[in-house]
């Protein structure tokens, strides 16, 4: 028996209370591959309008928050993978 995959996403909350995803997370969470995403980059409008989606159609299956949207996503992009959050403070 293997084990499943681990989709690893760090989360930092900042100082000011901020969250920043790591680039998987925010390809699971905008929906776009992960090495379109680059640091420091600004999210295209088409992004955000698309995360909005992606967040609205996770809750109308009942995953509300967003560890809850990531884990949606990773089950619908990753289906044999298992989500692990990391949650760091700056």
């Amino acid at each position: 028996m293997t084990s499943p995959q681990r989709i690893i996403v760090r989360a930092t909350v900042t100082e000011t209370g901020d969250l920043l995803l790591c680039t998987i997370g925010r390809s699971l969470l905008f929906g776009v591959p992960e090495d379109a995403i680059t640091p420091g980059m600004e999210y295209p409008k088409e992004w955000h309008q698309a995360g909005a989606r992606r967040v609205k159609e996770a809750g109308a299956h009942g995953h509300v928050g967003l560890v809850a949207v990531l884990g949606y996503w990773c089950e619908q992009e990753y289906p044999d993978a298992e989500l692990v959050l990391i949650e760091w403070e700056s």
